[in-house]
């Protein structure tokens, strides 16, 4: 279930089999979804699985924001992420003198749930270099907060 939709939104449900993803089987006796982290445990017959992701609890403000990791390494593999977003946040990646590098949101696939997750990679998809860049978060009711974020490129 995709946190800020509505679970009869059909859109809203996103499916995962043992083909798609992690899961080691298909029949799952248990969820238990930790809202502070926003990871899911799902015991299955085969085992235990955790899925970190979009599974936190929508938040009415912004004041409990947290980003990391921070020093963000950009090497491909890892992702920058920030929680405890509020409904239809927008999250913008600048330089520190203000340039837009990139832009988050649900519409592009960048934000799910309570979460944005920024891969290190421009508008154009290439990676930034090393520096001091922001973030600012901000919805449609004019709630906003920021952060910076230090990027090293090996």
């Amino acid at each position: 279930m995709i946190a800020d939709k509505s679970p009869w939104d059909p859109q809203a449900w996103v499916h995962y089999t043992p083909d798609n993803s992690g899961l080691p089987d298909k029949i799952v006796n248990s969820i238990f979804v930790d809202p502070k982290s926003g990871s899911a445990y799902i015991g299955t017959e085969s085992g235990l699985a955790i899925f970190r992701g979009a599974f936190s609890e929508i938040r009415s403000e912004l004041s409990l924001v947290t980003a990391g990791p921070n020093p963000f390494l950009v090497d491909g593999q890892r992702i920058f992420t920030i929680k405890n977003l509020v409904p239809k946040s927008t999250v913008k990646i600048l330089t520190i003198n203000g340039r837009l590098i990139r832009e988050l949101n649900q519409d592009n696939g960048y934000v799910i749930g309570s979460r944005a997750e920024w891969d290190g990679r421009d508008a154009g998809n290439r990676r930034v270099a090393s520096g001091i860049y922001l973030f600012i978060v901000y919805n449609e009711e004019g709630l906003t907060r920021s952060g910076k974020i230090s990027v090293v490129r090996p």
